[in-house]
């Protein structure tokens, strides 16, 4: 009875790491699209009164960080990749915006950062495209050493 309390079985494993995969996918295309919503011009403005340096460059780079990065991380295409661009905004976001607010100012992006930190250190996991390239290209390898 305790294994099935404290045993997880590679499905149900899978399925958290595709469930976080996608809320934050979620969660940064949402981001993203508010602030080509906002205008860019306007995103700039906002990032330079938080303090921002470069707000002409970072305002455009975030939103297409987390736009394209939220869908290729909630799809898990190159899912390294995208987690750590979005781990970069978000301590941007930490450290630069919210610095001195303490926890309730900070707490959010902090959260999203480690999370962002977890699912690079861990992969995508087996629900994702990154395992599905992964897959074929193991098979067609392994084709061309069988035949020689």
């Amino acid at each position: 009875m305790i294994d099935k309390l404290t045993v997880s079985s590679p499905a149900v494993t899978e399925g958290g790491t595709l469930a976080v995969r996608v809320m934050l996918g979620v969660i940064f295309i949402n981001a993203g699209l508010g602030d080509f919503r906002l205008g860019i011009g306007e995103a700039a403005r906002m990032h330079g009164e938080a303090g921002i340096p470069l707000s002409d460059l970072s305002a455009p780079y975030t939103a297409f960080v987390q736009v394209i990065g939220g869908t290729l991380l909630a799809l898990g295409a190159l899912t390294r990749v995208w987690a750590a661009g979005l781990l970069v905004v978000m301590l941007g976001a930490v450290l630069i915006v919210h610095r001195g607010e303490g926890l309730e100012g900070f707490g959010y992006p902090l959260m999203l950062a480690v999370v962002l930190a977890a699912l690079f250190a861990s992969g995508p996991g087996r629900y994702s495209l990154d395992a599905l390239l992964a897959d074929r290209r193991d098979r067609a390898r392994r084709s061309r050493h069988a035949l020689g």
